[in-house]
């Protein structure tokens, strides 16, 4: 059954403590301005942060099996400096708490060329168990992610362990593990949202619709 809608519209400013359409209100890691309202739904453009440290927006919603989709996109180009993989947007899901949840992201850029718009990009499902990352499936694509291109990624995950990521439609990435599985660490989160980070110095403003 549907637990959670929100095209964002409801967003004033910061968005912790802002509701959603369906699913109460969000609560998030690190600034509570770190995410706000702009564009056509909420943005973020902070910079430098540490390397699988990102920001999280989190709604207080237990689930087991996950079908959830968000739209990601950047408003400008990158710098032609940007670090590898700097730029992670995705969904945060299984969220038990700060040391066990598991996140699916599309990460860019790698080896660009900023004025064609070539750009190497990868999604990865990571799982953290214990305060420990570990990726459990990626696949490189090469596309134009940005300016304002927007990319929607759905995340499907079962109570027999199974997680796909799809990019538009099709699947991309997937893993069965048994820590997503009944009786799992993973088996139940309480936690489902949006994930953000940005390890360069760039700040590009990254954009978080639908």
């Amino acid at each position: 059954s549907l637990v959670a809608v929100d095209n964002f519209s409801g967003v004033s400013g910061g968005m912790n403590g802002d509701s959603a359409q369906l699913g109460g209100a969000y609560a998030g890691s690190g600034d509570a301005t770190d995410f706000t309202s702009g564009g056509s739904g909420v943005q973020r453009s902070e910079v430098s942060d540490s390397s699988g440290v990102g920001r999280y927006e989190l709604l207080a919603i237990s689930h087991t099996n996950l079908d959830m989709s968000l739209d990601v996109l950047h408003t400008a180009a990158p710098a032609a400096t940007i670090g590898s993989y700097a730029l992670k947007q995705g969904i945060c899901f299984r969220y038990v708490d700060a040391n066990n949840y598991a996140i699916a992201y599309l990460a860019a850029y790698n080896g660009i060329t900023v004025g064609g718009n070539s750009y190497d990009n990868k999604i990865f499902i990571v799982k953290a168990i214990g305060g420990v990352r570990t990726t459990i499936a990626s696949s490189s694509l090469t596309f134009t992610y940005g300016p304002a291109t927007a990319q929607t990624l759905r995340v499907v995950a079962t109570t027999a362990g199974a997680v796909g990521v799809y990019r538009n439609g099709t699947l991309y990435a997937s893993a069965t593990d048994s820590v997503f599985a009944t009786g799992g660490t993973l088996a139940t989160g309480a936690k489902l949202g949006l994930y953000d980070e940005n390890t360069d110095s760039d700040a590009i403003t990254r954009e978080y619709r639908n």
